[in-house]
C-alpha cells in the first residue's frame, strides 16, 4: 500500500477553464510533465490554492489519479 512508503495526499483539480496560454505561473498537465508547461494558471489561483489545500514539493513523488498508464518522467 502508497500508505505504508509514504504519506498519500490529495490536491484540489485546477479545471481547464482556469488556465490559460498566458500567464504568470505555469501549468503542468499530466502530458507536459517533463516538458514545457503548454498552459498557465494566475499568481492569485496559485496562491489561493496553495494557502488552502496540499501543495508538492521538492522531492516528492506526484501520481495522477486519472488518465492511462504512461511514460515515468
Amino acid at each position: 500500500m502508497l500508505g505504508e512508503v509514504g504519506e498519500v495526499r490529495m490536491c484540489k483539480r485546477i479545471l481547464k477553464e482556469q488556465t490559460s496560454d498566458v500567464g504568470e505561473i505555469p501549468f503542468y498537465k499530466i502530458g507536459t510533465f517533463g516538458k514545457e508547461a503548454n498552459a498557465y494558471i494566475s499568481k492569485k489561483l496559485f496562491e489561493e490554492y496553495k494557502e488552502k489545500y496540499s501543495y508538492p514539493k521538492v522531492g516528492e513523488v506526484l501520481i495522477s489519479a486519472s488518465g492511462t498508464i504512461g511514460r515515468a518522467v
